[in-house]
């Protein structure tokens, strides 16, 4: 792996993940200014290895972590066994990323489940694979509380939009033989979703936030 600093492009470090021998990223994040990088190495689990650009260090986590999003001054983080089984997922300041631990809280569902924190830092979007969408206040999952509400207007999320909305759809997005795509809709709460008008022609689109929520 190597890393570059843009727009220069100046090469700022190199190193192998892991360090004697080779292996597959699965993924690559940045948090804090550290790179945590998530590999497979022939059957074995899911791992994740910590990389220091100012020392060129590399450490090999415990537990593999990721980071589902960043918000109000924190960010939601998944602790697991990268084997699929249990999860934790808890709201932690950046600095407390590579702890992992059991904090928030672990069931089967984040373990399989993908989360995304709101720009405020309140409110997360789960979602998994054949499962309704949920929606979960993050002060509760923080607490060790989980009291999700099923999101029933929309099956399948895009984005948060704003700390107060996020987007859906509620099929393919892409036209089918019909010509007609899946509208976008903005959601303000669980049950309550509307469709937004896009330009003509099927356009592609991005959601761009501010962060100010």
């Amino acid at each position: 792996m190597t890393a570059y600093l843009l727009p220069s492009m100046v090469r700022i470090a190199q190193t192998r993940i892991p360090t004697d021998d080779n292996s597959s990223i699965a993924g690559v994040q940045i948090v804090d200014g550290v790179v945590y990088a998530d590999y497979l190495h022939d059957a074995s689990p899911l791992r994740t290895a910590r990389w220091d650009l100012n020392t060129n260090a590399v450490t090999i986590l415990a537990k593999t972590v990721l980071a589902w999003g960043f918000g109000g001054g924190s960010m939601l983080r998944m602790t697991g066994d990268g084997d699929g089984g249990t999860a934790c997922a808890d709201i932690v300041p950046t600095e407390r990323f590579a702890e992992g631990g059991t904090t928030g809280v672990c069931s089967a569902y984040l373990g399989r489940a993908v989360g995304t924190l709101s720009p405020d830092g309140k409110r997360i979007v789960f979602r998994a694979a054949n499962q309704p969408m949920l929606l979960v206040d993050a002060a509760d999952l923080h607490a060790g509380v989980w009291r999700p509400t099923t999101i029933t207007a929309a099956k399948y999320f895009i984005g948060w939009d704003r700390s107060s909305a996020f987007l859906t759809h509620d099929g393919d997005p892409i036209p089918k033989g019909d010509g007609n795509p899946s509208p976008i809709l903005r959601c303000t709460g669980p049950d309550t979703c509307s469709p937004i008008g896009l330009s003509a022609g099927n356009p592609l689109f991005f959601v761009v936030t501010d962060n100010l929520g």
